[in-house]
């Protein structure tokens, strides 16, 4: 079991992990100036601390970035998406964070008779694209979306006429494809 870090260890990690090189982590940590070097060097070869450093960096990480689950709920959003879920009563535009809305456009134009006329386009996100999508991260299609049937067969022959029956066979006799060997 890795022992625990020093108060002094967790700061200098907490610092290499803010990007600051090991001596200004060293000396921001509270370890004396004319050893910042040596220290440095020593606490970045130690495994305790190059597991704190590597947990640290993984939290950010699995933070950051979308989990498998939620990557299928964006896309779940974007292929139930209809038009009708961003209008109001009144065929009003009525804007939520949704991810099948990809794009707004809202064009005013003046009118004949003084009043402005206002249009809105909405363009959602492709629905089938977004099928795709979850299909492949679902392993529904095959490499590349290519099906392979790689079957075989294997006959074990025994006798010797067999042997015969499949040399037979293999030149194409009694197929229609009778060679001339």
């Amino acid at each position: 079991m890795a022992r625990p870090l020093t108060k002094k260890q967790e700061d200098f990690c907490l610092n290499i992990f803010e990007g600051k090189t090991g001596i200004q982590s060293a000396i921001e940590a509270g370890y004396a100036f004319k050893a910042a070097v040596v220290t440095a060097s020593e606490n970045l070869r130690k495994a305790n601390i190059i597991a704190r450093i590597a947990e640290l960096r993984q939290r950010v990480e699995d933070e950051s970035v979308a989990t498998v689950l939620e990557r299928k709920q964006v896309l779940t959003e974007i292929l139930r998406g209809r038009l009708a879920h961003f209008m109001g009563k009144d065929l009003s535009l009525e804007m939520s964070d949704n991810a099948a809305l990809q794009e707004v456009v809202v064009s005013v134009f003046g009118g004949k008779d003084g009043d402005d006329i206002t249009t809105t386009r909405i363009k959602l996100n492709d629905p089938v694209k977004a099928i795709q999508e979850l299909n492949k991260m679902e392993r529904v299609y095959g490499e590349m979306g290519i099906v392979i049937d790689n079957r075989t067969i294997s006959i074990t022959v025994a006798s010797e006429e067999g042997k015969d029956m499949t040399k037979r066979i293999m030149a194409g006799e009694g197929t229609g494809k009778e060679t001339d060997d």
